[in-house]
């Protein structure tokens, strides 16, 4: 949700739940377009302005040859319903009245902008289900009740009863009901790689005459062997026909940590909301104190879910860290001029050498009239002026001689200039080079008259290499990125390499005896650690190779875990190295 209104103000809700919020987001302002609304991602970069996914429900979208950088980005689920107002929804009663039925919830229709209709244009892998079935009632799916409470209903998938010959009964009364069935998640936090755990088992009841339970199946019992992860408990009831009469399932999750604590940035702020059963999970955003900037953007904000583990971490990074917050400094203002020379014929070294000194002479006759250059207190010429020149032949698709070809002089001038003027140099450049002929060289090049329709001046910033340009100011690379010359980005130090110091073209790599990091971005040479072989991992705490152990494997050198062979499955040795060494476990008393 946003309102302008009330200073920018924006919230991200999630089944009603206030994850995230905060202000400033285009305070004041009003949407006033005309716009297609587009469903899932456009097939192709030379689609977006046609293109428009129209669907009731999405199973994915296709990319084209040429877009794989696009992989990724695409949609890949269902939609179900979407609708837009022109105004802020009441958070205590309309919020939950939308979210608390899939379909059959009230439609607010003061202030609806947008409604779930004429979704009818499909490109790409996309399926249309004409009748949704998102929230619709499972026959299969009666009513159920966990212990001390027979009127808090279970979620339809976790109860399912057998459809009898007359609906009418079916509706009266429940064929079977299930009592202590975990409505919740099983949560065990332990240090420990493997552990028993046990749990109160559901129990399954006849309630009509009609039906009789059989037997109880299960896939997982109390008292096993669990590692860490996420595994799915099913009980399911069923008739002397095998016939499912009803179920229960519920989740297990194991896990080393459960949502740590997370180290604030340096210079930065940390929000956090707690949502989710028991308000255990977390939602964070970080941003920078004034004075300072990121040089990675970091994300909207932060999630630690059910697996009790931080997402983003693009870096896969242990323990999770924060984009780092850097000082920023004033970027160099410039004047950025763009020139066309249509028909000089000077295309090497020395013709584009003769050209940049000219032009650079041009701009100090200007400076010494004007005074618009930065830095020069101690000199009449112009310090600091960048001149790119790119020339090419402007008919090098139809020349039959190599001689008759004419080639065009493409030119970007850089030059700092004041912050404080009277007059703005911007516009004394544009009248001395429209009005006074300032970049005309014929008189000292041959044909060289510059095309007055191509010319442009306008303000732009600089930054010094191992900086970014953030609204006017420069952020410099942060410990453990690196500038990477060609995207002009700041990079996570790739896994094995290191960087203590800002603003860096390159990282530095750990030691040979010492190569692997734990993840990327890594900033101190402490977070270099040893290479264990296959079978092996290396333990963070102690800094020391250790065997995978009964049950795991790892086919890879220089891991951090091991991979679990899963439930009710061991191997013979201690130092397995592929999964095929998995075997069954042998039952008890074999």
């Amino acid at each position: 949700m946003w309102d302008s209104q009330q200073q920018g103000s924006y919230s991200l809700l999630w089944n009603a739940v206030r994850l995230y919020s905060d202000k400033g987001y285009a305070p004041d302002r009003r949407l006033d377009i005309n716009a297609w609304i587009n469903l899932g991602d456009p097939k192709g970069i030379e689609q977006q302005q046609n293109q428009h996914l129209m669907t009731n429900k999405i199973i994915s979208t296709e990319l084209p040859k040429g877009n794989e950088k696009m992989i990724g980005t695409k949609f890949v689920g269902s939609i179900t319903r979407v609708n837009m107002w022109n105004r802020m929804l009441d958070f205590e009663t309309e919020i939950p009245s939308i979210v608390q039925r899939c379909q059959g919830s009230p439609d607010l229709y003061e202030g609806l902008s947008l409604r779930f209709a004429n979704y009818d244009r499909l490109q790409g892998k996309v399926e249309r289900v004409a009748k949704s079935t998102c929230g619709r009632i499972d026959l299969l799916s009666p009513t159920c009740h966990s212990s001390g409470d027979e009127n808090k209903n279970l979620k339809d998938h976790q109860c399912r009863s057998k459809i009898p010959s007359n609906m009418n009964d079916y509706f009266k009364e429940e064929l079977v009901e299930v009592e202590g069935c975990p409505m919740e998640p099983i949560n065990v936090q332990t240090p420990l790689k493997e552990l028993n755990i046990s749990w109160k088992e559901p129990k399954f009841y006849e309630t009509s005459s009609r039906v009789q339970i059989a037997k109880i199946e299960q896939n997982l019992k109390p008292g096993q062997v669990f590692t860490w992860g996420q595994y799915s408990a099913i009980y399911l009831a069923l008739d002397n026909q095998s016939s499912p009469l009803a179920t229960c399932q519920f989740k297990i999750n194991v896990v080393r940590e459960f949502c740590p604590d997370t180290e604030i940035p340096v210079n930065g702020v940390q929000r956090c909301e707690q949502w989710g059963p028991g308000l255990r999970y977390k939602a964070c955003s970080v941003h920078c104190q004034n004075g300072y900037g990121f040089s990675r953007p970091p994300a909207a904000f932060y999630s630690c879910g059910e697996d009790g583990r931080w997402r983003p971490n693009e870096g896969k990074q242990r323990p999770f860290r924060y984009p780092q917050c850097t000082r920023q400094s004033p970027a160099e203002h410039l004047a950025r001029i763009q020139l066309s020379y249509p028909q000089l014929a000077l295309c090497n070294p020395a013709g584009k050498s003769t050209v940049t000194e000219k032009i650079i002479e041009r701009i100090n006759q200007i400076n010494n009239k004007w005074h618009i250059c930065a830095n020069n207190e101690e000199s009449s010429d112009c310090s600091g002026v960048q001149v790119q020149i790119n020339c090419q032949d402007i008919f090098a698709a139809s020349r039959l001689k190599r001689q008759s070809t004419l080639q065009q002089f493409d030119v970007i001038i850089d030059v700092p200039i004041r912050e404080i003027q009277r007059m703005d140099p911007v516009e004394i450049i544009r009248d001395e080079a429209m009005a006074h002929g300032l970049f005309s060289l014929e008189q000292v090049i041959p044909n060289g008259r510059p095309d007055i329709g191509a010319f442009r001046v306008e303000n732009a910033f600089r930054c010094p290499i191992g900086y970014l340009l953030n609204n006017g100011s420069c952020v410099p690379c942060a410990p453990g990125t690196f500038y990477f010359v060609p995207t002009s980005e700041c990079k996570l130090c790739p896994i094995g390499q290191y960087q203590p110091e800002e603003a860096q073209n390159q990282c530095i790599e750990c030691p040979t005896d010492s190569p692997m990091t734990v993840g990327m971005g890594s900033i101190k040479q402490n977070e270099c650690r040893i290479r264990c072989l296959p079978g092996h991992h290396l333990n963070i705490s102690t800094g020391q190779c250790e065997p995978c152990s009964y049950g795991f494997f790892q086919p890879d050198s220089g891991a951090f875990d091991c991979i679990p062979c899963g439930i009710g499955k061991t191997t013979l040795e201690r130092t397995a190295i592929n999964e095929d060494q998995c075997r069954d476990e042998c039952p008890d008393g074999q």
